[in-house]
């Protein structure tokens, strides 16, 4: 990493919470419902796939039970396909923030610092339980989203340091904000060693016994053989199964060409839409 890059990353942990890679009123739509009483926020970030976010809304019309409010945060670097992202929100009355970086840097960085934003914003504001969950993670039978929240938090556990350090996956994570709003400099920024919500291990976390606490089941498949890998990259050939119940198609993001894998995701999804 170049020393301007170190130097970024140094900055945006020690003013993560503070969101000035921001701005601090983005372009919004709200769902004409939006203040309607519900138990559980959802909140996706979306970035530079617009198709992700028309099958989660989709999916979770289908699948997922319980009062909740479903919200669309667009973290996208290609305003092209923010814009698309935005007309598939407002089209289905789902709630749409489009947040605005000032800064390029890393990816991992530029989400948490996404989540934050979200967090101290529209969060503490709402005062509801709510997950955070990848744009690339699709409910695929049916179920309540509030039987996730039985506890003070809940998700796919991370693990560093041979477990020393432990956090959860902001990709699939739930809070009880009564719970979560009582701890100060809450941050789901990186930290040394740890990517994307590592940091609140060193405010939440490490308060307690790892070993105690009930975490997300966890399966990854296998679905392209490896002659149809031309890269030593798990993520073109695999998927995630979380809780029996939602399907990560990992990579949507663009980061690395998935392309044969997706004809075989995108066929599913549209199996289960379709059934």
């Amino acid at each position: 990493m170049s020393i301007i890059s170190n130097l970024k990353t140094h900055i945006a942990r020690a003013t993560g919470k503070y969101f000035n890679y921001f701005t601090s009123n983005p372009y919004k739509f709200l769902s004409n419902d939006y203040n309607n009483p519900v138990d559980m926020d959802i909140y996706t970030v979306a970035f530079n796939n617009e198709k992700t976010i028309e099958y989660q809304i989709k999916l979770f019309a289908k699948f997922v039970r319980g009062t909740y409010r479903f919200i669309v945060c667009d973290n996208s670097s290609d305003n092209t396909v923010a814009q698309k992202i935005q007309n598939i929100c407002e089209s289905n009355n789902i709630s749409y923030f489009r947040l605005n970086q000032h800064i390029k840097i890393s990816p991992s960085m530029s989400h948490g610092l996404a989540l934050n934003w979200i967090y101290y914003n529209i969060v503490k504001a709402r005062k509801n339980n709510f997950c955070f969950i990848d744009h690339d993670l699709f409910p695929i039978k049916e179920f309540n989203i509030n039987d996730f929240m039985t506890d003070k938090f809940y998700g796919l556990l991370k693990e560093r340091e041979n477990g020393k350090l432990w956090y959860l996956w902001p990709g699939y994570c739930f809070f009880n904000f009564k719970f979560i709003n009582s701890y100060n400099n809450v941050s789901f920024t990186t930290c040394k060693r740890c990517d994307t919500g590592g940091q609140n291990y060193h405010v939440i976390y490490k308060n307690f016994d790892k070993n105690a606490i009930k975490f997300a089941k966890s399966k990854t498949v296998k679905i392209l053989p490896d002659e149809n890998v031309n890269e030593n990259v798990p993520q073109l050939c695999t998927i995630d199964y979380f809780d029996d119940c939602w399907l990560h198609t990992i990579a949507a993001s663009g980061w690395v060409d998935i392309s044969d894998k997706n004809k075989l995701i995108n066929q599913k999804l549209e199996e289960l839409l379709n059934n």
